[in-house]
């Protein structure tokens, strides 16, 4: 009885250095590990009368060209200020734009009337989800398919 309980913690041990090797080999090629970037990689950064604050990127949904002197390129300099002292000081030329879940991940576009009308406003646009700024994919970007449907 003894000699069966050992042959199954041995049969058991063996499964685990198994398991472990295999996982270590899975980190070793990189399968296991997020590429680590930091905040100002990850950022647009905006700026204004000497202050600066950072958007996550893809949050801008439009940019005009009258507007783009306010995307830092380089070096940024100014005060870093908080999202929302930034908003408020420069209301004028800053539109939120609410988006959804579905929206953000690329599940769903803006349609190109609301991007149309977003356009008209002159302004930057930038998404949110509630109060939180949010990146928007590419995808929710680009103009929906229309299927054509048999006439009948």
């Amino acid at each position: 009885m003894k000699f069966a309980s050992l042959t199954a913690l041995t049969v058991s041990f063996a499964a685990i250095l198994a398991s472990y090797s295999s996982l270590h080999a899975e980190s070793e090629r990189g399968f296991s590990k997020r590429e680590k970037k930091g905040l100002l990689e990850t950022s647009t950064i905006l700026q204004s009368r000497g202050k600066i604050a950072l958007v996550p990127q893809g949050a801008i949904i439009v940019l005009p060209k009258n507007l783009q002197n306010k995307i830092a390129t380089g070096k940024a300099k100014g005060q870093l200020v908080s999202w929302k002292k930034f908003l408020s000081a420069n209301g004028s030329w800053i539109h939120m734009y609410p988006v959804t879940f579905d929206q953000a991940i690329g599940k769903k576009t803006i349609t190109q009337e609301q991007l149309k009308s977003l356009r008209q406003l002159n302004k930057i646009v930038i998404a949110r989800r509630g109060s939180n700024l949010v990146s928007v994919s590419p995808k929710a970007l680009e103009p929906e398919e229309k299927e054509d449907k048999p006439s009948q």
